[in-house]
């Protein structure tokens, strides 16, 4: 277990054990009700600057701690699927999503998950697929667009979706 997987419970059992509610907790750390409920029901995107102002609040002192990553290659389909369910709040994430969803599942994933679901997904589609997948993907950040379009430039996998080529191709050639 990392030092994340078991922050959600510390975070939520140091806040009971205060007798603090969410919406305390929040308004002494400066921040939204909800982000705490995402912190403590096991958010994959912790902000340091966050993490440090609820551990205040909850007047304990923030530790980091590097630990390597299991490789998604030896949790099979079944332990990478019940690894994004935590993505997947509104929806219950199946095996066939990854073939009839895949653009919604890698968007979800690119954007909202963390290194171990990305290599999941990776491995799980193909990295080809995978990469092709992120060209499709309206990304809500241009942050994340402008990474995932390096990403796929490195990897020399074109950034255009095959249909737009042609049509692309008219403007720029003389």
């Amino acid at each position: 277990m990392s030092a994340l997987d078991g922050l959600p419970g510390m975070l939520k059992q140091r806040r009971t054990d205060l007798g603090l509610s969410l919406a305390q907790v929040a308004r002494r750390a400066g921040t939204s009700t909800a982000s705490v409920c995402r912190y403590e029901r096991g958010w994959a995107r912790f902000e340091i600057q966050t993490l440090r102002r609820l551990a205040a609040s909850l007047g304990c002192g923030l530790e980091v701690a590097l630990v390597p990553v299991e490789r998604p290659e030896n949790e099979g389909i079944v332990g990478g699927l019940k690894r994004l369910r935590r993505l997947f709040w509104d929806h219950d994430l199946a095996a066939h999503d990854l073939r009839d969803r895949g653009r919604w599942v890698v968007g979800r994933v690119v954007e909202h998950g963390d290194l171990g679901d990305i290599q999941f997904l990776a491995a799980a589609l193909g990295v080809d697929r995978f990469l092709q997948l992120t060209a499709e993907v309206r990304f809500s950040s241009k942050r994340a667009a402008r990474f995932w379009q390096s990403i796929r430039t490195l990897e020399g996998t074109t950034c255009m979706r095959k249909l737009s080529r042609p049509a692309a191709a008219e403007f720029w050639r003389p």
